[in-house]
């Protein structure tokens, strides 16, 4: 009996740890912290669209609040900071997003990208055509190419 409930306890344990595993990417936003980190540190102005609970901050070791903005200011606003930076979610992944954002990654099953204030201009489309919602914080599905 206690032979069959020592592999059981194991087998579960094991399981869990692949499944934790296999699903970290999907939430570590270290390299995201670091290109928004980067980007401070060279100067650039950064927002952030949208509810932000500061998930950035620490990671990046970030030495300023970023600026947050709505969903409906956003070509607004990268049309006032050519030079800076905006995160913005999505609600799935799309390659254009990896094409032309300055950095994007999967994060929670959506997607957070990274961008130029000068690409958002050139790629306005990516910018979502809804605001954002309080309950969700994920901007529109990215255009398709």
């Amino acid at each position: 009996m206690s032979v069959l409930l020592v592999n059981s306890v194991a087998a579960v344990i094991i399981a869990h740890i692949g499944i934790v595993r296999a699903s970290l990417p999907a939430y570590d936003l270290r390299p995201i912290s670091r290109a928004i980190a980067r980007a401070q540190q060279a100067g650039l102005p950064i927002a952030h669209v949208g509810h932000y609970d500061g998930q950035y901050q620490f990671l990046g070791r970030l030495r300023q609040p970023l600026e947050l903005i709505e969903p409906n200011m956003i070509v607004r606003w990268a049309n006032s900071h050519p030079k800076g930076r905006l995160v913005v979610y999505y609600h799935k992944w799309s390659a254009g997003l990896a094409e032309y954002a300055e950095y994007a990654q999967a994060y929670r099953g959506q997607a957070v990208a990274l961008w130029s204030s000068a690409a958002l201009r050139a790629h306005p489309k990516w910018a979502g055509n809804a605001p954002l919602t309080s309950t969700n914080n994920v901007a529109p599905t990215p255009p398709t190419e």
